[in-house]
This record gives C-alpha cells, sequence and structure tokens, in this order.
C-alpha cells in the first residue's frame, strides 16, 4: 500500500460520502422532521451558509419552517406554503 493510488482513492472516497451526506441525507433527515421541501431545505442552506456561514446555516431551518407556518394563515399566501412542504393534511 505503497502507491499513490490509495491515497487518492481514500481522499475520493471521503469527499463523495461528505457530498452525499451534506446535499442529500441532512436536508431529507431534517426537512422531513420539519415538513419542508428538500429542494427548499438544500436552498435554505446554501443561502445560510452563504450570509452567515456556519450559524446561518442552523438559523436557516427554523427560520423556513416559521415561514411556512405564516404563509398558512392566509388564503392568499397558502401557494407559498405549499412551496415550502407541501399540504400537510394529504401526508396524514
Amino acid at each position: 500500500m505503497d502507491s499513490l493510488f490509495y491515497l487518492f482513492m481514500a481522499v475520493v472516497s471521503f469527499t463523495l460520502i461528505q457530498m452525499v451526506e451534506s446535499y442529500y441525507l441532512t436536508p431529507t433527515i431534517v426537512g422531513n422532521n420539519v415538513n419542508l421541501n428538500v429542494l427548499i431545505t438544500i436552498v435554505g442552506l446554501l443561502i445560510g451558509g452563504a450570509i452567515w456561514g456556519v450559524v446561518g446555516m442552523i438559523l436557516i431551518i427554523p427560520t423556513l419552517a416559521i415561514m411556512k407556518r405564516i404563509f398558512d394563515l392566509r388564503e392568499s399566501t397558502k401557494p407559498f406554503s405549499f412551496l415550502f412542504g407541501g399540504d400537510e393534511e394529504s401526508k396524514k
């Protein structure tokens, strides 16, 4: 195992596993727990991270969940709520 091939494969494996976890598993798990769409969760994480860094990524999920609940209150903003996570009555 003195070849550079093993080092390269370790780096590639770590990168692929990290990308799958960061861009698919975490948004799916977190989005399902707060009833948010996976795409909205990923975009929110990217925007929150770009604006405030790690703190923004932590705070953006509850912010999106609160925005979804606020959009649920009025009939005119229900389409935005549906965009954030769909109809909760149909999921039950």
